[in-house]
């Protein structure tokens, strides 16, 4: 699958999930580190929720808490998918990171009450 890579104490870094999924309107998901890799300090999803509709491959958010380096091989199983079932499926609407393939970077820019935040006048402070 490829060469390993280490991430050191400190470090965050962008990775996708192996599979491409395909979430459906009555389910959603969330990311859950094993635990065998959270006893290293691997932080697995700092964005845990998968949201009813999303296809692609899942971008994960890795961070070492631990105090010491951990090497990560491609294809790892670090992480796992829980799924809950909702009583009504919702209206997937058009989603923001769906279709990844690669890890995908914040697209906070694009959400549309900072737009209006940005837009709106500030009060001065005396």
């Amino acid at each position: 699958m490829g060469e390993g890579f280490t991430l050191h104490p400190g470090e965050l870094v962008l990775a996708a999930s192996h599979e491409y999924v395909r979430i459906p309107s009555d389910l959603t998901a969330q990311v859950v580190a094993r635990s065998s890799y959270g006893r290293l300090g691997l932080l697995v999803a700092t964005a845990v929720q998968v949201q009813p509709g999303y296809t692609g491959c899942v971008t994960l958010q890795l961070v070492n808490l631990g105090q010491l380096p951990i090497t990560l091989t491609p294809g790892e199983r670090i992480g796992q998918l829980v799924f809950t079932k909702l009583s009504t499926p919702v209206e997937t609407a058009h989603l923001k990171y769906s279709l990844a393939v690669w890890p995908e970077f914040s697209r906070v820019s694009e959400d549309s009450d900072i737009k209006r935040l940005r837009r709106a006048p500030t009060a001065r402070r005396k």
